[in-house]
């Protein structure tokens, strides 16, 4: 985050690896094979699902999925793990 000219808030967008796409795959949806085109939709649904979260720490929870953290680095979602 950081503040523009007028003092303004401005969150800067995450960024989401294509290798957080395919844990995201293979663990919520129980995937094993996927196109490149479904790592983009996939990448498309966290995006939006994640549009609101303010993260202040290394991992958050998914917020239409609560049982997956995120595992964040460097303002990038780098993989998707199961909530223990």
């Amino acid at each position: 985050m950081f503040f523009n000219d007028n003092k303004t808030l401005i969150r800067k967008k995450m960024h989401i690896t294509y290798h957080a796409a395919e844990r995201f795959l293979q663990r919520v949806f129980h995937t094993t094979s996927y196109t490149k085109t479904e790592i983009n939709k996939a990448i498309k649904l966290i995006s939006k699902d994640i549009a609101d979260v303010h993260h202040r720490s290394k991992n958050f929870v998914l917020p239409s999925f609560p049982q997956y953290n995120c595992i964040v680095k460097e303002n990038a979602i780098v993989t998707i793990i199961p909530k223990y």
